[in-house]
């Protein structure tokens, strides 16, 4: 509450102008220093944060390059999960040779693009549900603290506001340096309770989507793979990106042996979530051949 009696809106909004200002990421020897210039007031810097709870059954997606001959003939279940310490690269919520499993919530659309996937590209598309009850730290505008007054609850919005907007720093923009800042960052400001699987943050290519990052042990602990797929990128460059999927199978296929892969050997092109379903369709009534 002191915090908020001392904190000047106009000041701050200043202050968030200047930092906007700055040569990034030149000028971010310190970062955390730089963030707390901004929000800090009467001697006070404060970072506001929220989480958010997942139900059982809510999907994720993932999306990584892999030739259509190692999918329908090598994938096994290591394939599925987030790559070795030493193949790890820096991302926006891990600095290098740390492995996250970096995921899409809802349409699988999202994850083509986060993973800049471009035409003719092989892809192997992995679909997961959770297992069990998740809790993601949120990166991004906090819930308010109900015991506020409702002029101190806008006053947290606009300082969360401003967290999320460092932390959504496009590498396209800034160059591969904003990663080194983003992790910096995430580390001071966002570490996770024991009890936390990860985070979960706005998407910096796709309006209103967001993305979710899992730590290697809590990733394999709560979310189930189900399905894979794997085709060919077609165009990624419009408002309606199209895929042609040759391969699909159920991620028991790869324990037990038990269910073929459904060989597509589909020519035409679909956008992404249609390709999906149609091949899901496929897949459901070749299962059901094969268990009949």
């Amino acid at each position: 509450m002191f915090y908020y009696k001392k904190f000047n809106k106009s000041k701050f909004r200043k202050r968030v102008r200047e930092f906007w200002e700055l040569n990034i990421p030149d000028d971010f020897d310190n970062p955390l220093a730089r963030i707390s210039e901004v929000v800090r007031f009467g001697g006070t810097a404060l970072y506001p944060f929220s989480w958010d709870e997942f139900e059982p059954g809510t999907t994720f997606w993932r999306v990584r390059r892999m030739e259509l001959q190692d999918i329908r003939d090598s994938l096994s279940a290591n394939d599925l999960w987030m790559p070795p310490r030493k193949f790890a690269a820096a991302g926006r919520m891990n600095r290098h040779g740390e492995p996250l499993l970096y995921t899409t919530m809802g349409s699988p659309s999202g994850s083509f693009a986060e993973a800049r996937v471009a035409e003719g590209d092989p892809f192997l598309l992995i679909r997961y549900e959770i297992s069990n009850t998740v809790e993601l730290k949120r990166v991004g505008v906090s819930n308010h603290d109900p015991e506020l007054p409702r002029t101190y609850q806008m006053f947290e919005r606009e300082v969360s506001a401003f967290l999320n907007d460092v932390m959504s720093i496009r590498e396209d923009r800034f160059g591969p340096g904003v990663y080194a800042i983003t992790a910096d960052l995430l580390e001071a400001l966002f570490s996770l309770e024991l009890q936390q699987a990860g985070w979960v943050y706005n998407s910096t290519l796709i309006p209103n989507a967001r993305n979710a990052a899992f730590t290697p042990v809590f990733a394999q602990a709560t979310l189930t793979p189900t399905t894979v797929f794997g085709g060919i990128s077609g165009t990624q460059g419009d408002m309606s990106p199209e895929i042609s999927i040759r391969y699909a199978a159920p991620v028991t296929y790869l324990h037990a042996k038990r269910v073929p892969i459904a060989d597509m050997q589909v020519k035409h092109w679909l956008p992404i979530e249609s390709a999906v379903r149609e091949a899901s369709a496929v897949l459901e009534s070749l299962i059901d051949w094969v268990f009949d």
